[in-house]
Formats: C-alpha cells, sequence, structure tokens
C-alpha cells in the first residue's frame, strides 16, 4: 500500500505546530521555576530576619544570605521576563512585511508598562507618521507593522482595525515606501505627548524581516504622538547621538588557570549601601564578560554624588567571591578592561 507523502506546505504547518508546542512547555516550565524561586527566595528572607535578630546585620552569615538574597532576586527578573517574552504570538509575515515588536516594562521591579505609545523617530526626533505607533497593552506589548503595496482596511479615524501598529489616515502609500527604506530609532510618548524615551540603537526597516525590542523606562500613559498641523503639544525632540550621560562598567572574570568565569554575579555596592539596590546585577556570559550600564533617567544620583563604588562577584549560592580593595568613582568616565582573577576552587 503506497502511503501519501505531505506535501511542502503541510510539513511546515506541522513544523509551525511543533515550534508552538514547543513555547507552551518552555512557558510553563519556567512559570514553574518562578513560583519555586520566589519560593526559595521567601525562605532566604525569613532566615535572614532571624539571624539578624540574633547576629546583627553584619554578621558573616547574615552578609552572605544578603548575597545570595541579592543573586536569586536577579535570577527571578530575567526568568520574569523571559515568561512573559515566551507568551508572545509571533506573526508569520510575508516576504513584503516588516515589523518591530516587543515589551515595554519598568526599570524597577520588572513590571510590564500598559497604556505608553510607541513610535518611531528619526535622528532629529521627528515623529515618523508614515509607519504609525502603537499603544502596548496589558503585557506591555507593542508591534509596528509595515507591508509594501498593501492598503489596510480602517475605522473612521484612521487607525487599522488589526492588532498592527495604527497609522495615520494622511500617511499614503509613497510615504512609507519612502520610509521603509531608512533607519529609525524607537520612542515613546507620554500622555502629554512628550517623548520621555528614545532607544540608542536604530532599528532598519527590512521587508520580511521581524525585529524584537526591549524598552525599559518609567510609568506613563499612552496617547498618540503630536502632530504639528493640528497645532498638538509638539514632542520634545530626542536625539538618539547626543550624550545622555550614560556610565558603564565593562569587564571579565577569570579563574586563576585563565578559564573564564561563566554564570557568576557581578554587582556594584557604595560603602552606605544608598544606591546598591538600584545599582542591580548582571551574571558573566560564556566569555566570563560582563558589562553593567547605567542612564541618568533611571538612577540620577549616580550622576549628581558621584559616590565612591565597589564590584563584587558572588556565585549561585551566594557566596561572597571578591570584593574590589579599591573603589572606582561613578558617573564620570566608562570603566572598561577591568579584569577580575577568582580561585578556581572558590
Amino acid at each position: 500500500m503506497r502511503i501519501k507523502q505531505p506535501g511542502n506546505d503541510e510539513m511546515l504547518k506541522m513544523v509551525d505546530n511543533s515550534i508552538d508546542g514547543l513555547d507552551q512547555l518552555r512557558a510553563q516550565a519556567l512559570y514553574h521555576l518562578q513560583i519555586l524561586q520566589d519560593g526559595r527566595n521567601s525562605s532566604l528572607m525569613r532566615e535572614q530576619s532571624r539571624l539578624k535578630k540574633k547576629y546583627g546585620s553584619n554578621h558573616p552569615r547574615v552578609q552572605k544570605l544578603s548575597n545570595r538574597i541579592q543573586y536569586n532576586q536577579g535570577a527571578a527578573q530575567e526568568i520574569k521576563i523571559e515568561v512573559a517574552k515566551v507568551k508572545i504570538i509571533v506573526p508569520n509575515i510575508d516576504p513584503q512585511t516588516w515589523m518591530v515588536h516587543g515589551r515595554v516594562m519598568e526599570a524597577e521591579g520588572g513590571n510590564p508598562i500598559p497604556g505608553v505609545t510607541v513610535s518611531l523617530y528619526t535622528a532629529k526626533g521627528t515623529w515618523v507618521k508614515a509607519l504609525g505607533y502603537s499603544c502596548t497593552d496589558e503585557q506591555g506589548y507593542y508591534s509596528i507593522r509595515y507591508t509594501k503595496d498593501v492598503i489596510k482596511d480602517k475605522t473612521e479615524n484612521g487607525q487599522q482595525k488589526d492588532d498592527a501598529a495604527k497609522v495615520e489616515p494622511l500617511a499614503d502609500a509613497k510615504e512609507r515606501e519612502a520610509a521603509a527604506r531608512k533607519c529609525f530609532y524607537l520612542g515613546v510618548t507620554n500622555k502629554d505627548q512628550q517623548v520621555i524615551h528614545t532607544e540608542s540603537e536604530p532599528v532598519c526597516v527590512k521587508l520580511g524581516q521581524i525585529d524584537y525590542r526591549l524598552i525599559i523606562l518609567s510609568k506613563s500613559q499612552c496617547t498618540p504622538p503630536a502632530d504639528d498641523k493640528k497645532k498638538q503639544p509638539t514632542p520634545t525632540p530626542v536625539d538618539p547621538r547626543k550624550d545622555l550621560r550614560r556610565w558603564a562598567v565593562k569587564g571579565a572574570v577569570t579563574y586563576n588557570d585563565k578559564t573564564p568565569a561563566v554564570g557568576l554575579t557581578v554587582s556594584l555596592h557604595d560603602k552606605e549601601k544608598k544606591y546598591s539596590e538600584a545599582l542591580g546585577n548582571v551574571r558573566t556570559d560564556k566569555k566570563g564578560e560582563f558589562k553593567l550600564e547605567y542612564k541618568e533617567e533611571n538612577i540620577k544620583g549616580l550622576f549628581e554624588e558621584k559616590p565612591d563604588l565597589f564590584v563584587m562577584v558572588v556565585d549561585e549560592q551566594g557566596a561572597r567571591l571578591y570584593r574590589s580593595p579599591k573603589s572606582i568613582k561613578s558617573g564620570g568616565e566608562n570603566v572598561e578592561g577591568l579584569h577580575i582573577t577568582i580561585k578556581k576552587n572558590a
């Protein structure tokens, strides 16, 4: 008996269904891991509180627990982001369509920010009306889509009926086609139509491509970007090329046998621990490298007070492996090429 072989379209559909099924399994696994991590951190915090009352805040056991809790909080934050990311259903696009999508989240806490407006801007801070805008949903999700030579059905006010980006009715096909050959910057506007954030890395409109961008900022509310022709408030231009007062510490952690120290947590702390929590932490990559980067809009005191900071490295159990013997001055010149060596058996 001859068995009928599936066609190419049917095979592709089977593969797509398999991938979707794997995403669902991954989402479930991450969700259970998130619950486990939260429970573990709660237990550690209770034990820390008990030991504080017994020995005081400066006892080595209390300090070790503090480091471990900090590491777990950083890991929990990453898991939370991954759980939300894997739940996003990415639509199939044809070769004549380009799309940029992602989420807008709080700098502190990592919670989604609903109701802010995401749109594309030129390097001079001018809104690219031809490519429209998108308002984030309850999960902070946004999507802006461009399709060549396709006219979407629109509602009376010119907004698209589907879930693609809202496109202004005055943006004709020629304007959209011209915009589709350039690179722009993602910007976020608040309820007063002021640009409150602009990404420093550009996105380039390329047909057949999907870009994912995570945007981190503070809470706001959503309204369409301002239209000068309607004499509405003009967004404050933000030039992404301009120095926006950023500061970074970049380096690598290796063992004494010169192999990269992978998966360790690197953080910065000030002596008074005034900014320690806000400074956050990162994990070393497969090369043992790390980068801690800060913006004035997220941690203003770092640039105004310029506190002395110390670098700390801890392992997965929260045990301290390294603390810099000398402090570094924050908010000034970037610190690059910082090399940290720790013992292999530490």
